[in-house]
């Protein structure tokens, strides 16, 4: 049985749901949401970003690719 901290019963497919949340908020830093509605908050600025990078949907698949690859290796059976 797999132990979870905050899913005590797993959910497999939960890193790619991450994956494809975090490359969302990337798709709105390229049209520039931030500033498209004009938000001033410096907090709010933070979290949602503000600058499209490439290399951020490359480290956010990396990542993704590394759990995986720790699932699978550290899986018990």
């Amino acid at each position: 049985m797999k132990k979870r901290m905050f899913l005590p019963t797993g959910t497999p497919r939960m890193p790619f749901y991450i994956f494809l949340f975090a490359c969302f908020v990337e798709v709105m830093q390229y049209f520039q949401l931030v500033e498209t509605l004009g938000i001033t908050n410096r907090v709010a600025r933070v979290v949602l970003g503000s600058t499209f990078d490439w290399a951020d949907i490359v480290c956010y698949a990396v990542g993704y690719a590394f759990i995986i690859l720790f699932e699978r290796l550290f899986q018990r059976k």
